[in-house]
């Protein structure tokens, strides 16, 4: 329950960690920010792009707004990438950090980039994404034996970073109606 401050009580501060992309490749970004917060006693939210968790082979299930089928800014993945990162993903959950969502093809600027998206497209975007994340093993047969994810991805993501911190009006609109809580592309405007 809330309660009220007393007279020159001091609230506590709260920092807050998240990472865009959360994808586990050669350069290992992942898994490092995970060994600092553990380091320093400190939770995270990731943001996954769920194009990170679709194989190269499949690309043409990922139909992004106002783009041709297939097309990414930021690519997508081969198995061992995605085996990499679905690693990450669950050791991170089980640690008690959050997964969040980068959304998909990470498409900036006013060219068809995520500002210029309606509240349909993005609804459309956080489907996608939702779906790559949850049909991973599916999308790759070399990845059939691996552990699932120890969570309901429909029921833990609350929340998303829009790519370039770009088209926020009405990502934010989209994520309220699909019942995110937070938006954290900008200081304020949230869901």
């Amino acid at each position: 329950m809330a309660q009220r401050l007393a007279p020159g009580q001091k609230p506590l501060r709260f920092v807050v960690f998240s990472w865009d992309g959360a994808g586990e490749d050669s350069q290992k970004p992942f898994s490092h920010f995970r060994e600092v917060g553990k380091k320093y006693h400190a939770n995270m939210t990731y943001f996954l792009s769920g194009v990170y968790l679709l194989p190269e082979g499949k690309r043409e299930l990922y139909d992004p707004p106002k783009r041709s089928v297939g097309s990414s800014d930021i690519g997508f993945n081969d198995t061992g990438g995605i085996r990499n990162t679905i690693t990450q993903v669950r050791d991170a959950w089980e640690d008690g950090d959050e997964i969040g969502t980068h959304f998909n093809g990470h498409f900036c600027g006013p060219d068809g980039g995520v500002g210029t998206w309606s509240v349909d497209q993005w609804k459309s975007e956080i489907n996608q994404a939702k779906t790559f994340v949850k049909s991973w093993k599916a999308n790759d047969p070399d990845l059939k034996g691996e552990q699932p994810l120890p969570f309901d991805f429909d029921k833990e993501l609350i929340g998303g970073r829009t790519p370039c911190l770009e088209g926020q009006r009405n990502a934010v609109a989209a994520a309220r109606a699909m019942g995110f809580r937070y938006d954290s592309s900008g200081v304020d405007n949230q869901v």
